[in-house]
């Protein structure tokens, strides 16, 4: 089992003139690379929560621990530097180029210009832009791009913690399903500790291994996005995430949350009528392939297309 990368003891959050807090006697454990989703209404306490972290707000009582350390004990800087942080209105620097804006923290941190130049050459391939965009200014980009490089920027330190504050949440709709794609395979493939903070259920349901559902300043449910769909806590959350419309249900888990695990990869001519889906589809996909005649299996394949789970009919109606 992973470590916890992040631990709240009895956070509490409250700002001076409120009426209540904006955090409340909060516990929380967040697992090293995970991706956890924040999610609930504005004004809920989910952007207080995710503040306290990197210390842009202290806790009025209780404790943070990432790795272990308090992170009042630690020098400020220094915490924050070993934190990615990504917010909605981006936050780049107007007068620096896209290079420039994405080396701030290798700079801070004194790597090499070779160094620093390599790592600018990942991460715009890793955020799909082309290197042509490094000397051109965030104004000569649109929204999106903008996006992509505020993201390339925040993992330019190579930091094992990320926190994005609604980072998606003033781009088209379009865009931000590519770019919810490529955070997907992005965290697949650098293993991050991901908190995202969000108001959108879909949102919270595509990206998260695990969401926290947060209503008037305390954690209503931490857990499985399958579990809070399946088994909502409380009223507010079967509310937020209308856990009744079984069939939208379909549409917001991913087949491999639902299938049962294989341990050997079945030999194609095996197969027989079942039908093949990648793990990220989703649910309701698997229901409109086990629709079709004479098909009674699907299997989920992985990125090389090998076979790690299946799922039936009587498995799907488990998960409903």
């Amino acid at each position: 089992m992973n470590q916890d990368a992040i631990v709240f003891n009895r956070v509490t959050k409250t700002f001076p003139k409120a009426a209540k807090p904006a955090v409340n006697e909060t516990n929380l454990r967040i697992e090293a690379g995970s991706f956890v989703t924040i999610l609930g209404a504005s004004g809920c306490g989910k952007t207080t929560l995710l503040k306290m972290i990197n210390r842009i707000h202290e806790p009025s009582s209780g404790n943070i621990l990432i790795n272990g350390q308090e992170i009042t004990k630690m020098p400020l800087n220094a915490l924050r530097i070993q934190i990615g942080y990504v917010i909605q209105g981006i936050g780049l620097f107007p007068h620096l180029s896209i290079e420039e804006n994405i080396a701030t923290i290798p700079k801070v941190l004194k790597w090499s210009p070779k160094r620093i130049e390599e790592r600018i050459d990942y991460l715009l391939d890793l955020v799909h832009l082309p290197q042509s965009f490094k000397k051109r200014y965030p104004a000569q980009l649109s929204g999106g791009q903008q996006q992509r490089v505020g993201l390339a920027r925040a993992m330019a330190g190579d930091p094992a913690i990320m926190l994005m504050d609604e980072p998606f949440g003033a781009i088209d709709a379009i865009t931000r399903e590519s770019l919810q794609d490529e955070m997907i395979q992005i965290q697949k493939k650098l293993n991050k500790t991901i908190l995202f903070v969000t108001h959108d259920v879909q949102e919270a349901m595509k990206l998260g291994d695990r969401i926290i559902v947060m209503n008037e300043g305390t954690i209503q449910q931490y857990d499985t996005p399958l579990e809070i769909l399946a088994r909502p806590a409380n009223e507010f959350v079967q509310k937020l995430v209308k856990s009744d419309n079984q069939f939208n249900q379909l549409d917001l888990i991913k087949a491999e949350d639902a299938m049962v695990p294989i341990d050997s990869a079945p030999n194609a001519s095996s197969w027989g009528e079942a039908r093949v889906t990648g793990r990220e589809s989703s649910l309701k996909s698997v229901l409109l392939l086990l629709l079709q005649p004479e098909v009674s299996v699907v299997w989920v394949v992985d990125e090389q297309d090998i076979p790690v789970g299946s799922i039936t009919w009587e498995q799907l109606k488990l998960k409903v």
